[in-house]
């Protein structure tokens, strides 16, 4: 199917399919001078392919609907680029508000912010393959339902650019979350936050049945480089944010797993992890953690590359190196540079508090 243009809106409505745009095979591109809108119906307001698709600009929003795959970009295939003029937004249905594409996803770039829904996977940005890149003007926010406010490739990922906050969902109570204002790829080339990264809030009770998981959190499965944020890390005292990576996909004599870190607010009840997979397993004894950088105060948080915590915190006598890995080179932050003293704190649990700075070396880091 060749590019196809439409001046105004391109809006979904009440019967099953309507205002579509499916081809077959490849989609050349298409062009919306209004938004894309999802109606009340499954697969409304939807731009699809099987085979590839082009470019897609929206010069307005996209914004899910009450259906399922409503307002929705979605290509089998490769998908070249996306420019969103306003916000993608989540609508109420599994789907609704998505940019995905099976294979290759090239740069998004958005101008408003990317809100999550209260439906699973709405108002996300989801790619099977490798993505170019990420850039919003406005903030990342999760929703009430798993999957949602999310940025996420099963391959690479190019540079993240966020200009305002990314920020995780709260679980209900009696209820579950997972993936939440989130990013995640198997490695991140760098992630900018304009903004403050904020984890969301668990007040269930019973946490391991009612569990909070990826909110406010930044992971690689493999490795992650610079992370910088103009304001802060702020978790809280039921969900801690979180920072990880594994390490290098082949691994070397210095076995980077986060580049640099560097924060020009303050580190509050945060966990930065090296050597750990996206599901948080203890994989790699020789990761290593670039210079970190705190502009302000570092409250309740740990800092930790190649150990796992014993279960009571970092930074005790119960640290130990993870599994299968060796002593040297070591894994080992690079000096932390602080404003002012670490205050204590450690895990997430509520009823114990300490902070840690741990790695695998013999030496703690300075």
């Amino acid at each position: 199917m060749g590019p196809v243009n439409i001046t105004g809106d391109f809006q979904g409505g009440i019967g099953v399919g309507s205002g579509t745009i499916s081809s077959s095979g490849k989609l050349a591109g298409v062009s919306v001078g209004g938004s894309l809108v999802g109606g009340s119906a499954e697969n409304t307001g939807l731009i699809n392919s099987i085979g590839d698709m082009g470019p897609v600009k929206i010069t307005g929003s996209v914004r899910g609907g009450t259906g399922q795959e409503s307002g929705t970009i979605s290509s089998s295939g490769k998908l070249a680029g996306v420019t969103v003029g306003g916000s993608l937004l989540g609508g109420t249905q599994r789907g609704s508000g998505e940019i995905f594409s099976a294979g290759d996803m090239g740069k998004v770039s958005i101008t408003g912010s990317v809100l999550g829904g209260s439906g699973v996977q709405a108002g996300t940005i989801f790619t099977l393959g490798n993505l170019a890149g990420v850039s919003l003007g406005g903030s990342l926010v999760g929703g009430s339902a798993d999957f949602t406010g999310a940025i996420q490739s099963n391959r690479a990922m190019g540079a993240v650019q966020i200009g305002g906050n990314v920020v995780g969902g709260n679980v209900a109570l009696n209820s579950t979350l997972d993936s939440s204002g989130y990013i995640q790829s198997k490695r991140i080339a760098s992630v900018a936050i304009g903004g403050s990264l904020v984890a969301g809030r668990n007040d269930n009770a019973d946490t391991a049945t009612y569990f909070l998981k990826k909110s406010g959190s930044i992971r690689a499965q493999d490795d992650l480089g610079p992370v910088t944020l103009q304001g802060s890390l702020v978790g809280n005292p039921t969900n801690p944010v979180i920072i990880s990576a594994r390490g290098q996909a082949v691994a070397t004599a210095t076995d980077l797993a986060i580049k640099s870190l560097t924060v020009n607010g303050r580190v509050d009840f945060a966990l930065i992890l090296a050597g750990y997979d996206a599901d948080l397993n203890p994989l790699n004894a020789d990761a290593q953690i670039g210079a970190v950088k705190v502009a302000l105060d570092w409250i309740a948080s740990s800092l930790a590359a190649g150990v796992t915590d014993g279960g009571d915190g970092f930074g005790n006598g119960n640290d130990a190196l993870i599994a299968g890995g060796k002593d040297s080179p070591g894994s080992t932050p690079a000096s932390p540079a602080f404003r002012s003293t670490a205050k204590p704190w450690a895990p997430p649990t509520r009823s114990t508090t300490w902070t840690g700075m741990a790695s695998s070396r013999s030496r703690s880091a300075r």
